[in-house]
């Protein structure tokens, strides 16, 4: 990446307003600077809290390369912590469970208690010096957002409460019962591009008519699609087709429209028509690389089969579409042919509007240049 400083706005052009530069997209170096600037300053979603609902339940995720133990303790608090023992650094836990009353390393068995302070050090009583009270986990910020439980690796960050002033209760309008959901089943599909490529494509619909035929035909009313944004999050609002109009199953007495919230930099929370909630967090693996991960939730308003078949349909068709075209817009990234491109922000912010996408970029480059 050149010296130059990174502008925090896009181009404008003729009243036009230009995409982001491809070098951001392609430079290693400005996706190390997204780790620490985004992904490490900003809240990073982990999972519904009724995931680990008893004591010594955990489970571990990683945010890029920095992995985190989320464990709920016996006083029922959710706390988080960075996935490392504190001795000589080898990992303290794997993957997800139940550890008891404990955390045990499997190098030295230094145990910890599940509020992350030292238990035991085998030997420790006979170093010199040595004070049991003053060692303990690194810590990590945890907040419960609408039942989910972000992280925050920025101890100076803002609560993100308050950097999503109300939208907590406009989610509510459509997930009612969000504290009580259960987890059903997640669903995963590589993308062959960077993370901003996966979710500049979800925030928007422009390509849907294109891509999407059969969200066009069986799910959605698309020419009813609008899109606002605000602050860290982008509102989707999209009026659903009728019960015997649409490929899956569903009661409208559940709600009859799609509200979809995407939260900056990388997980949306989306309800379909008949109640049916699901994720979608856009974990990104490297600077080309992508996991886009859909985990469907209950909260009974819809019965788990039919949430299940929505499920497995909308993997068999949005998510394998989605993954072909951001594929191709990672390609076309990297070619000599290509630096920037107009967006189509029109007058009315219809469905066919890209002001999501710029929202998205001057976030990006906001950051970036923080």
């Amino acid at each position: 990446m050149d010296s130059n400083p990174l502008s925090c706005d896009l181009d404008q052009r003729d009243g036009l307003t230009f995409s982001l530069d491809a070098k951001y997209y392609t430079d290693p170096e400005i996706f190390e600077l997204e780790k620490e600037k985004i992904f490490f300053r900003n809240w990073q979603f982990i999972a519904h809290g009724s995931e680990i609902p008893n004591s010594g339940d955990y489970i571990t995720r990683k945010i890029i390369d920095q992995e985190i133990i989320i464990v709920r303790g016996q006083d029922d608090e959710i706390r988080a912590f960075y996935n490392v023992c504190v001795h000589r650094a080898h990992t303290l836990v794997r993957g997800d469970g139940n550890c008891g009353r404990l955390m045990t390393c499997a190098y030295h068995a230094w145990s910890y208690n599940l509020d992350g302070t030292l238990r035991n050090a085998p030997n420790y009583k006979h170093v010199e010096g040595f004070d049991r009270a003053k060692v303990r986990l690194s810590n990590v910020r945890v907040e419960i957002f609408c039942g989910f439980i972000f992280v925050n690796l920025d101890r100076e960050a803002k609560s993100l409460r308050d950097l999503t002033g109300d939208l907590d209760k406009q989610i509510a309008a459509f997930v009612p019962n969000h504290g009580d959901l259960r987890f059903l089943v997640e669903k995963r599909i590589e993308h062959d591009c960077g993370w901003k490529v996966s979710v500049e494509n979800f925030n928007e619909c422009y390509h849907c008519l294109v891509v999407h035929k059969a969200l066009r035909e069986k799910v959605l009313e698309l020419d009813t699609y609008r899109t606002a944004t605000e602050g860290i999050y982008i509102r989707h609002f999209c009026e659903g087709r009728a019960p015997d109009d649409s490929m899956y199953r569903f009661d409208p007495a559940q709600g009859q429209n799609m509200g979809a919230f995407f939260i900056w930099p990388n997980v949306a929370i989306v309800s379909y028509p008949g109640g049916i909630v699901s994720t979608r967090h856009f974990i990104p693996i490297n600077g080309r690389q992508t996991i886009y991960s859909y985990r469907w939730y209950t909260d009974g308003r819809a019965s788990d089969d039919d949430i299940l078949d929505m499920a497995q349909k909308h993997y068999d068709t949005n998510g394998v579409e989605d993954a072909a075209v951001v594929h191709e817009v990672q390609k076309g990234l990297e070619s000599r042919g290509y630096a920037q491109g107009p967006l189509m922000i029109d007058r009315g912010l219809t469905e066919s509007s890209e002001h999501g996408v710029s929202h998205l970029q001057r976030l990006v480059l906001r950051a970036l240049a923080s």
